[in-house]
């Protein structure tokens, strides 16, 4: 009943929005620049992984300028992706719902390379690895109930428009289309 549309963009890293089906209404909306831990004592933790990247990114390119010793990103790429593929399952488990996300080819990613706070080849594989063996949390023989919501992956050039329940959706058709009626002018 429910798809979580996942845009990946210039301006916000992630930016997720939960769409009910029948009616086209937005039940949740957010970007995932920022992530929020808690701690034992319910004390809130904000980490904006959009800055942390820019300031990285800035940082690795005065490195590379005067030759010094080039820092690695690696870790807080992966922190963050495993952070948000954590909160994708989630909210595919709260609602049940289908994973959409534009089929961006690999020469848009790969022209994302040279910026530090690309992320995208390696969030795509990253959720759909999540989604190969699925366990409830509240279950007592986890290993036993384990869900597949996805094919196994060797590489993303091989995945096609779907995954399981993850599809993908051509990229010149995600920002014409009406959220309401789901009308797209394929007329021009």
């Amino acid at each position: 009943k429910h798809i979580i549309g996942i845009d990946r963009g210039e301006r916000h890293l992630i930016y997720i929005s939960v769409v009910e089906i029948e009616t086209g209404q937005i039940i949740e909306q957010k970007h995932l620049d920022e992530i929020v831990n808690f701690d034992t004592k319910g004390n809130d933790h904000k980490t904006s992984y959009l800055k942390k990247l820019e300031e990285k990114s800035k940082t690795r390119e005065e490195e590379r300028k005067s030759w010094e010793t080039i820092e690695t990103i690696k870790e807080l790429k992966e922190g963050y992706i495993s952070q948000i593929v954590n909160e994708i399952r989630n909210l595919q488990e709260k609602y049940n719902a289908l994973i959409v996300m534009e089929n961006l080819n690999y020469g848009f990613k790969n022209s994302r390379i040279k910026v530090e706070k690309q992320i995208y080849q390696k969030f795509e594989t990253a959720l759909i690895k999540k989604f190969n063996y699925v366990i409830e949390k509240d279950e007592t023989e986890t290993y036993i109930r384990g869900k597949q919501l996805t094919n196994p992956i060797t590489t993303l050039d091989k995945i096609g428009s779907q995954s399981g329940i993850v599809i993908y959706i051509p990229a010149w058709n995600t920002s014409k289309i009406d959220p309401i009626t789901g009308f797209v002018n394929l007329f021009y």
